[in-house]
Protein backbone atom coordinates (compact mmCIF):
# COMPACT_ATOMS: atom_id res chain seq x y z
CA UNK A 1 0.00 0.00 0.00
CA UNK A 2 0.99 3.49 -0.39
CA UNK A 3 1.22 3.75 3.47
CA UNK A 4 3.91 1.16 3.84
CA UNK A 5 5.71 2.35 1.07
CA UNK A 6 5.97 5.58 2.57
CA UNK A 7 6.74 4.35 5.85
CA UNK A 8 9.69 1.87 4.04
CA UNK A 9 11.11 4.77 2.20
CA UNK A 10 11.19 7.01 5.34
CA UNK A 11 12.97 4.31 6.87
CA UNK A 12 15.63 3.62 4.32
CA UNK A 13 15.87 7.55 4.80
CA UNK A 14 17.12 7.40 8.06
CA UNK A 15 19.04 4.66 7.78
CA UNK A 16 21.35 5.92 4.99
CA UNK A 17 21.47 9.17 7.54
CA UNK A 18 22.87 6.88 9.99
CA UNK A 19 25.43 5.36 7.80
CA UNK A 20 26.44 8.58 6.75
CA UNK A 21 26.95 9.68 10.69
CA UNK A 22 28.38 6.51 10.74
CA UNK A 23 30.74 7.07 7.75
CA UNK A 24 31.90 10.56 9.23
CA UNK A 25 32.79 9.18 12.37
CA UNK A 26 35.02 6.58 11.05
CA UNK A 27 36.77 9.14 9.22
CA UNK A 28 37.31 11.14 11.66
CA UNK A 29 38.82 8.04 13.85
CA UNK A 30 40.63 7.19 10.81
CA UNK A 31 42.61 10.52 11.38
CA UNK A 32 43.10 10.13 14.70
CA UNK A 33 44.60 7.15 14.19
CA UNK A 34 47.42 8.23 11.66
CA UNK A 35 48.24 11.12 13.60
CA UNK A 36 48.14 9.04 16.61
CA UNK A 37 50.63 6.85 14.33
CA UNK A 38 52.75 9.70 13.03
CA UNK A 39 53.47 10.67 16.62
CA UNK A 40 54.42 6.98 17.51
CA UNK A 41 56.42 6.77 15.17
CA UNK A 42 58.27 10.02 15.76
CA UNK A 43 58.79 8.81 19.36
CA UNK A 44 60.04 5.59 18.43
CA UNK A 45 62.82 7.35 16.10
CA UNK A 46 63.24 9.91 19.41
CA UNK A 47 64.27 6.60 21.41
CA UNK A 48 66.34 5.15 18.97
CA UNK A 49 68.42 8.41 18.85
CA UNK A 50 67.67 8.96 22.54
CA UNK A 51 69.51 5.34 22.61
CA UNK A 52 72.25 5.67 20.25
CA UNK A 53 74.07 8.69 22.71
CA UNK A 54 74.86 5.86 24.88
CA UNK A 55 76.00 4.10 22.16
CA UNK A 56 79.66 2.49 22.98
CA UNK A 57 81.06 3.39 19.75
CA UNK A 58 80.48 7.32 20.69
CA UNK A 59 82.77 6.52 23.79
CA UNK A 60 85.90 5.41 21.71
CA UNK A 61 88.31 8.32 22.16
CA UNK A 62 89.27 10.25 19.19
CA UNK A 63 92.80 9.16 18.86
CA UNK A 64 91.72 5.71 18.26
CA UNK A 65 88.84 6.61 15.84
CA UNK A 66 91.49 8.75 13.97
CA UNK A 67 93.79 5.94 13.94
CA UNK A 68 90.75 3.55 12.66
CA UNK A 69 90.03 5.92 10.25
CA UNK A 70 93.84 5.88 8.58
CA UNK A 71 93.31 2.27 8.69
CA UNK A 72 90.14 2.14 7.00
CA UNK A 73 91.56 4.08 3.78
CA UNK A 74 90.22 2.35 0.88
CA UNK A 75 93.22 1.10 -1.26
CA UNK A 76 92.76 4.05 -3.63
CA UNK A 77 92.68 6.90 -1.22
CA UNK A 78 95.91 7.80 -1.70
CA UNK A 79 95.78 7.30 -5.78
CA UNK A 80 92.54 8.29 -6.96
CA UNK A 81 92.35 12.03 -7.38
CA UNK A 82 91.31 14.29 -4.33
CA UNK A 83 87.58 14.39 -3.29
CA UNK A 84 86.29 10.96 -5.64
CA UNK A 85 86.49 8.17 -2.68
CA UNK A 86 84.33 8.01 0.07
CA UNK A 87 85.55 7.68 3.26
CA UNK A 88 82.87 5.08 4.67
CA UNK A 89 83.48 4.83 8.62
CA UNK A 90 83.76 9.09 8.61
CA UNK A 91 80.14 8.74 8.51
CA UNK A 92 79.21 6.12 11.39
CA UNK A 93 77.82 9.86 12.73
CA UNK A 94 78.81 13.31 13.62
CA UNK A 95 81.50 12.44 15.82
CA UNK A 96 83.50 10.19 13.10
CA UNK A 97 83.08 12.52 10.38
CA UNK A 98 84.17 15.50 12.99
CA UNK A 99 87.12 13.60 13.68
CA UNK A 100 87.89 12.71 10.32
CA UNK A 101 87.73 16.34 9.34
CA UNK A 102 90.79 17.01 12.43
CA UNK A 103 93.03 13.89 11.13
CA UNK A 104 95.23 15.54 8.93
CA UNK A 105 97.14 12.39 8.01
CA UNK A 106 93.62 12.00 5.75
CA UNK A 107 94.22 15.13 3.95
CA UNK A 108 98.20 15.59 3.30
CA UNK A 109 97.99 14.43 0.02
CA UNK A 110 96.25 16.16 -2.95
CA UNK A 111 96.09 14.33 -6.24
CA UNK A 112 94.00 17.24 -8.75
CA UNK A 113 93.36 17.26 -12.49
CA UNK A 114 93.32 20.80 -12.72
CA UNK A 115 90.70 20.02 -15.53
CA UNK A 116 88.32 18.16 -12.94
CA UNK A 117 85.52 20.64 -11.77
CA UNK A 118 86.10 22.10 -8.69
CA UNK A 119 89.34 21.05 -8.26
CA UNK A 120 90.46 24.25 -6.66
CA UNK A 121 87.88 23.79 -4.21
CA UNK A 122 88.77 20.03 -3.11
CA UNK A 123 92.32 21.57 -2.76
CA UNK A 124 91.28 24.45 -0.62
CA UNK A 125 89.39 21.65 1.48
CA UNK A 126 92.71 19.08 1.52
CA UNK A 127 94.63 22.50 2.45
CA UNK A 128 92.21 23.22 5.41
CA UNK A 129 92.16 19.88 6.89
CA UNK A 130 95.51 18.63 6.86
CA UNK A 131 96.27 20.61 9.82
CA UNK A 132 100.16 21.15 9.72
CA UNK A 133 101.53 18.11 8.17
CA UNK A 134 103.59 18.11 5.39
CA UNK A 135 102.03 18.01 2.01
CA UNK A 136 102.24 15.77 -1.13
CA UNK A 137 100.27 17.38 -4.17
CA UNK A 138 100.55 15.62 -7.26
CA UNK A 139 99.26 17.14 -10.69
CA UNK A 140 98.02 15.20 -13.63
CA UNK A 141 98.87 16.76 -16.68
CA UNK A 142 96.44 15.01 -18.61
CA UNK A 143 92.89 12.86 -17.48
CA UNK A 144 94.70 9.91 -18.73
CA UNK A 145 97.72 10.35 -16.21
CA UNK A 146 97.21 8.14 -13.41
CA UNK A 147 100.43 8.24 -12.44
CA UNK A 148 101.60 12.13 -11.02
CA UNK A 149 103.86 13.64 -12.98
CA UNK A 150 105.14 16.58 -10.83
CA UNK A 151 105.63 16.27 -7.43
CA UNK A 152 105.23 19.71 -6.21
Amino acid sequence: TPSEAKNIQGRVTDLQTEIVQYDTEIERLRDAVSQLVNVRDALHLRARETQALISPIRRIPPELVSRILMLALPDNWYTSPSGSVSLIPSQINTFWRSVAHSTGGLWSTIRLRPSRPHAIDIMNVYLSRSRDLPLSIYIAQSERDDEPNDDV
